[in-house]
């Protein structure tokens, strides 16, 4: 892999979520340790990450988290692993960043750790050298972008506009996020409380675009599924060999 020119050392993995969609297996196993192919869905993000170079690794936890912590105890990069817990309250994907901010440098990644992907972090880190952006998402083509948060981009790659979730009659795009980004940390601080709920799709992205900030976007080809649903975890099983 290309060393990133850019050098983002710390990737902060989102692993907080309650998983209902994977009933029964969620009500023992949090979502992250979720089985693909015998191996956790975390194990795979903690190595292809450190196989681009990433070498700090924030993990946030709320539900089963000390099946999360027994886990990375055990992990061979578990020296490398800051466990963030939040406790009483979920604090959405960008209020659980924000509880570590102090720790992370001035550029860092988010990844979201329910999806099965082999995305090239490399490719997409050095996709930003040399331009102007206040965080940049990584996108991909989705049939089924109900679900997802949607993305327009201009002629320069930068997002003109993104909704968290549209309705039918808003859809104008196949391009979804990917749930990977490089967040400035500078940016990250004036957009999100330091206490309570804050989320990337539905909160963060649409007010940095409201006030003109500059979001570039990375259109991957990369393996990608979201392992939210039992068919997706099915699915996923199904091909994983094919990419892992």
């Amino acid at each position: 892999f290309s060393k990133n020119i850019m050098k983002i050392n710390q990737a902060f993995i989102l692993a907080a979520g309650y998983g209902t969609r994977l009933r029964p297996l969620t009500l023992t196993t949090p979502k992250p340790l979720i089985p693909v192919g015998g191996k956790p869905l975390l194990g795979y993000h903690l190595n292809h990450l450190h196989t681009h170079g990433f070498n700090k690794f924030f993990i946030n936890s709320f539900y089963l988290s000390e099946k999360i912590e027994e886990y990375i105890s055990h992990h061979p990069l578990a020296h490398q692993i800051i466990i963030s817990h939040e406790e009483g309250e979920i604090l959405g994907t960008a209020g659980g960043v924000m509880k570590q901010i102090d720790q992370l440098e001035d550029l860092f990644l988010v990844v979201y750790g329910d999806n099965l992907t082999n995305i090239d972090y490399s490719a997409f880190i050095d996709s930003l050298e040399g331009k102007e952006f206040d965080a940049a998402i990584v996108l991909y083509h989705e049939d089924n972008i109900l679900h997802k948060g949607m993305a327009v981009v201009n002629e320069k790659w930068y997002i003109s506009w993104f909704i968290e979730k549209p309705k039918p009659e808003q859809v104008v795009s196949d391009l979804a996020n990917a749930g990977v980004y490089v967040i400035k940390k500078s940016i990250f601080k004036k957009y999100v409380s330091h206490t309570g709920f804050s989320d990337f799709g539905f909160d963060f992205f649409p007010a940095l675009l409201a006030d003109g900030k500059k979001i570039l976007s990375y259109i991957s080809t990369d393996f990608l599924i979201d392992i939210g649903s039992i068919e997706n975890l099915k699915k996923a099983e199904e091909v994983y060999h094919k990419y892992f």
